[in-house]
């Protein structure tokens, strides 16, 4: 029993350490100015936590399996191109930030008016909020970083602000920086990654546009609904299976958009 609790101490210490080394490298590179630096934090954050392999997804259930194709069929240009979303892989930047879990409903409405319209989450049957959520990248020039609890706190830390679920960004008055510290912190990030990336809520405080939200399956799973956010605002997507048991797109739209 000694030993596992030793083996515990040392795990957790292992990631304290962690997350401190990646924290001191950030604030090296926004101390010195550094792109070079900025790039090594975000290529270690990378490493650290790789998208998912097929092997491993191949050993998933076929709502998990089903899941990354429909997640993968969203970021093609195709998609992107209906939304009115820059195409190029240059629109990517070499960072995109993305949730590292994900909502998965099904639904009970019938075909017809699955099809026809948004289905509201109450209708659904929720199965499963999907952690460790790591898809691969949509081009080959970009890196996938995923947004962990221990990443959130981390940039919440180098921007020296605090976040609520129903206020933006909320600086803790006993923190270090002042408003201006923090905006030149943030826009330092920004060279990194895209421009309309930033979202500064708890859990969101860095991610990519557009982001998703949850995906919903027709009983059946032959069809399928992703709800996901941009910058202007949100949306849905609906995707058909098809004989191959691959994902089309029938429509992709954005139907709100903020006060």
């Amino acid at each position: 029993m000694r030993k596992q609790y030793t083996f515990i101490a040392l795990f957790l210490a292992s990631i304290i350490c962690n997350a401190q080394s990646q924290l001191a490298v950030l604030q090296k590179a926004y101390k010195y100015d550094s792109k070079d630096r900025l790039k090594e934090f975000c290529n270690r954050w990378s490493a650290e936590i790789p998208p998912i392999s097929d092997i491993e997804i191949a050993g998933q259930s076929d709502t998990v399996r089903n899941t990354y194709k429909i997640f993968k069929a969203f970021f093609q240009s195709s998609v992107r191109a209906e939304l009115g979303l820059d195409t190029s892989s240059k629109s990517w930047g070499n960072y995109y930030i993305l949730p590292n879990s994900i909502l998965v409903f099904f639904t009970n409405v019938d075909t017809s008016s699955f099809i026809a319209r948004s289905i509201d989450p109450r209708d659904c049957q929720f199965i499963d909020t999907l952690f460790n959520f790591r898809p691969g990248p949509g081009y080959e020039t970009t890196k996938f970083l995923f947004l962990t609890n221990k990443y959130d706190s981390l940039i919440e830390t180098f921007l020296g602000c605090t976040h609520s679920l129903n206020a933006y960004v909320n600086f803790n008055k006993a923190g270090p920086y002042s408003y201006k510290e923090f905006y030149e912190r943030k826009l330092f990030l920004d060279t990194c990654f895209r421009d309309d990336h930033i979202l500064t809520r708890r859990n969101q405080s860095m991610l990519s546009f557009p982001f998703v939200n949850e995906i919903i399956f027709d009983r059946a799973m032959k069809y399928a609904r992703l709800e996901f956010r941009n910058a202007s605002g949100g949306g849905t997507a609906l995707f058909k299976q098809n004989d191959n048991n691959g994902w089309i797109l029938i429509e992709a739209k954005n139907t709100w958009f903020p006060d």
